[in-house]
């Protein structure tokens, strides 16, 4: 279970623009493996589906890569690998 007060593995970074994103998207897809959970957080419009986009895409997902604002969830299956994109903003 993940304690927000625990900051140890917590991570803040500042990402200029889309470009900066990318390019860490693809620097931290090959790091996560099954079981891992990356929480992403920040105001709408910073970038979060940007870096999800990045690390489907560094993994070799070719298809449309969408927020789920309205669905809650995005599942896409990756080598057998599930990864959840979820919304929880609301």
């Amino acid at each position: 279970m993940h304690d927000p007060d625990d900051k140890s593995s917590t991570l803040t970074l500042h990402l200029p623009d889309e470009v900066a994103t990318d390019a860490f998207g693809h620097q931290l897809a090959p790091l996560l493996h099954p079981g891992m959970v990356v929480w992403l957080d920040g105001d709408l419009g910073a970038g979060k589906t940007t870096l999800v986009r990045a690390l489907l895409r560094a993994r070799h997902h070719a298809g449309p890569v969408k927020s789920p604002t309205y669905t809650l969830v995005e599942i896409y299956v990756i080598s057998r690998i599930y990864w959840y994109h979820f919304d929880f903003y609301r």
